[in-house]
């Protein structure tokens, strides 16, 4: 057997909430939200400054990256002279003005 309750409960009761504090005073409440803001500003302020540092660091890379690039070219450019200074014809070249000359074949000896 079911029973059918839906005209049973006509009157509805009027049901009342009513806000009560948990305890908390007015003074706990603003030190609360004291706490609470100067975390944020200090999140705030911490977030800028990092965004500063990094802006920095990102600068000085540009900079040695340049530097680098520069480097590289002046290495190219002192390699192309290391070869053309140690040619063969340069050599020879040097050793003739200073009175040297290539020795002949009963002039070398080997140990």
């Amino acid at each position: 057997m079911i029973h059918d309750f839906v005209n049973t409960f006509e009157e509805r009761q009027a049901v009342k909430v009513r806000a009560v504090p948990i305890g908390s005073s007015r003074r706990a409440r603003h030190l609360v939200g004291m706490v609470a803001t100067g975390a944020m500003v200090l999140g705030v302020v911490g977030s800028l400054t990092f965004c500063l540092l990094i802006r920095s660091g990102l600068k000085e890379l540009a900079a040695m990256q340049e530097t680098k690039i520069e480097l590289m070219k002046k290495q190219q450019t002192l390699y192309a002279e290391r070869k053309v200074l140690m040619s063969g014809e340069r050599i020879e070249a040097a050793a003739a003005e200073i009175g040297l000359h290539v020795p002949g074949k009963g002039q070398v000896r080997r140990i």
